[in-house]
């Protein structure tokens, strides 16, 4: 009908989370109370990042973002659990498991 759809043109982002990847090789027998530390490459935008790490007992653990590098401290023995997220979408291999 050649009318404009009220609103457009809409800006879209497209997400192609196989590029984001996660270093995180470090994160094997991480003593308790002492920071970790892991990398989110191709990311290019910590707005769009979204983190959850999760201890043992499946409680959250508070992190920091900053320049696509994740820190967290572990305050339990056993398996934690971190999941990796960019606009909205979890990124392949998420969740990544660690003791």
């Amino acid at each position: 009908n050649n009318k404009p759809v009220p609103g457009s043109p809409f800006q879209c982002s497209v997400v192609d989370t196989k590029k984001i990847v996660v270093m995180a090789e470090n994160l094997s027998r991480i003593p308790v109370s002492e920071q970790a530390y892991f990398f989110i490459g191709g990311a290019n935008n910590d707005d769009l990042l979204g983190v959850h790490v999760k201890d043992p007992k499946g409680q959250p653990l508070r992190y920091h973002v900053e320049d696509s590098l994740v820190s967290f401290t572990p305050n339990d023995v056993g398996q934690h659990e971190v999941s990796v997220f960019f606009s909205g979408k979890e990124v392949t291999g998420s969740p990544f498991t660690f003791e």
